[in-house]
């Protein structure tokens, strides 16, 4: 029996078609890739990330890159400039028991490998660390200034014991340098956690969300949706928009959304777009911020999606607005897309609806559940598809069956039948407004 025969409905044509969500499985498929991944070659990032594309059909060279160094199959320097194999790295079985089952104690008299006894640290070394982080810190402080300006300090969850990285080197020693701390993977991460943090303990002095527009029905309502191409596509909060000027309401809706987007990257400073969110949060005086995340993250990687919750809640709490949260829906049942996630159709439904309802019970959040709606209209008509060929994105019909729920959610109403989409005919158009206006559940 091959060892790898549990991943093979992953593989196909020696490409790796998906990352798997169980634990065992996914840890196989990154020994699988190590395995393919030549020995004795050291990679810039963008020569391994050529690398994994060659491996993998699903895209996400950084994701795999990740993960293979977080598990130790392959070495990292400092700088992050440079990838190789580790020759130490464990082995199949040995990394299965390492995250899967117990780790065999070793036997009596034997001593640890020096890869596992890291050198001690003296005050010298804490006395440059704090330095370090009182760097950090300061640079921290400057972001947290643009949203908000009253700030003096910074809340850092990391102890000065923290700023410190010990490394295996390629020849086989230890090192010990000053420099961010390990969980934090590296200087624009640490920032965000640190910026992130600091906002969450500002928010609790913030004063309350403003109440004068349920108080004055005419007044402008301001909303902002922040999220991905699950926003984007067909123009959404422009249909909100559109439904508010036929109902002869005021409204400003406006979006920031890029193709593939996880919430996180908008307050990662690193990020080409990382300096965006926060500065168009604090430009206006919102009502609502809607926050849709990355299609899957909130079914398969929840802490990424808390992680990207926690850096914008609140900001936009701070500035007097209520956050609002789009759960979305699954990818398009028995589609190639569907069946390279390793998940059931409602079984991802389930997933990404427990995700966004835990985050909303956390943080105290409205939701709007675009994506079970979307699934019940699925159930309720056949032959009258939500999804563009892509098996995922929505049409202009699915993008109108959110955009009538947001418009119901923010105004009270049912979204006007004089309003009409592009590409869509009014039967069409009666057909998903009723549904979206049927009681929900």
């Amino acid at each position: 029996m091959n060892e790898y025969d549990e991943l093979m409905p992953f593989l196909q044509h020696g490409i790796l078609t998906g990352l798997p969500v169980k634990k065992k499985k996914r840890l196989m498929a990154l020994a699988w890739l190590a395995e393919h991944i030549p020995p004795e070659k050291e990679y810039s990032e963008a020569e391994f990330d050529a690398l994994l594309n060659g491996l993998h059909s699903f895209g996400d060279a950084a994701a795999l890159r990740r993960e293979l160094c977080d598990t130790g199959l392959v070495g990292r320097r400092p700088d992050g400039s440079a990838y190789r194999l580790d020759p130490g790295r464990p082995s199949l079985r040995e990394l299965l028991e390492r995250h899967c089952g117990a780790v065999p104690e070793p036997a009596a008299g034997d001593s640890l490998p020096v890869r596992f006894a890291p050198p001690e640290i003296n005050d010298e070394d804490l006395a440059h660390a704090a330095d370090f982080r009182d760097r950090i810190h300061a640079e921290a402080l400057e972001i947290v200034r643009r949203v908000r300006p009253e700030l003096s300090e910074v809340a850092d969850p990391y102890p000065v014991e923290a700023y410190f990285q010990r490394h295996w080197d390629y020849p086989g020693a230890w090192y010990v340098i000053t420099a961010i701390p390990e969980s934090a993977k590296s200087r624009e991460a640490l920032l965000d956690t640190i910026v992130r943090n600091t906002l969450a303990k500002a928010a609790w002095r913030t004063p309350p969300r403003r109440t004068d527009t349920e108080e004055d029905p005419s007044r402008m309502k301001r909303i902002l949706f922040i999220g991905n191409s699950f926003t984007y596509f067909n123009e959404m909060p422009a249909m909100v928009q559109g439904m508010a000027d036929a109902a002869g309401l005021q409204a400003d809706v406006r979006m920031l959304a890029y193709g593939g987007y996880e919430l996180r990257r908008y307050t990662d400073p690193a990020d080409p777009h990382g300096n965006e969110a926060l500065p168009l949060i604090a430009s206006e005086p919102w009502d609502a911020v809607v926050l849709q995340e990355q299609s899957i993250a909130p079914a398969i990687r929840r802490d990424l999606f808390r992680e990207g919750v926690d850096g914008l809640v609140p900001a936009i709490r701070g500035r007097g607005a209520m956050p609002v949260f789009y759960a979305t829906w699954p990818y398009q049942e028995d589609s190639p897309k569907l069946s390279g996630t390793g998940l059931e159709y409602r079984e991802m439904l389930r997933l990404l609806s427990e995700g966004y309802q835990a985050e909303a019970g956390r943080l105290g959040c409205p939701l709007v559940p675009v994506g079970e709606t979307f699934v019940r209209f699925q159930d309720a008509h056949p032959g009258f598809t939500l999804y563009k060929s892509d098996f995922y994105h929505p049409n202009a019909a699915g993008s109108f069956l959110a955009a009538c729920l947001f418009f119901r959610f923010f105004f009270g109403c049912e979204a006007p039948e004089s309003y009409l989409p592009e590409g869509l005919t009014p039967a069409d158009a009666e057909t998903v407004r009723r549904s979206a206006a049927a009681p929900e559940g």
